[in-house]
């Protein structure tokens, strides 16, 4: 629900992992560190630079194609992966 308001507000999160990522209830998860996010332009479709840490980045950071929520999203998949498989970075 997090990152459905934040790209609702055309907000590009770009380091979701779980360390960011804070339990503050028996069924709340708070995302946070917004500091190397981009809010998008009416104009903009992408955030053409690359940051965040690289172990959670979509392809498309690294292929220079820019990212969008998607690529939010490939991060939490990464982030329910490391769940799943009880591993973590």
């Amino acid at each position: 629900m997090a990152l459905k308001h934040v790209h609702s507000l055309r907000i590009v999160h770009r380091d979701v992992k779980g360390s960011n990522m804070f339990i503050t209830g028996a069924r709340n998860i708070v995302l946070g560190d917004f500091g190397v996010s981009k809010q998008l332009t009416e104009s903009q479709q992408k955030a053409m630079t690359s940051v965040g840490s690289p172990m959670y980045m979509a392809p498309e950071w690294w292929d220079g194609r820019g990212g969008t929520a998607a690529s939010d999203m490939w991060s939490v998949g990464v982030v329910l992966y490391e769940l799943l498989a009880l591993t973590g970075a």
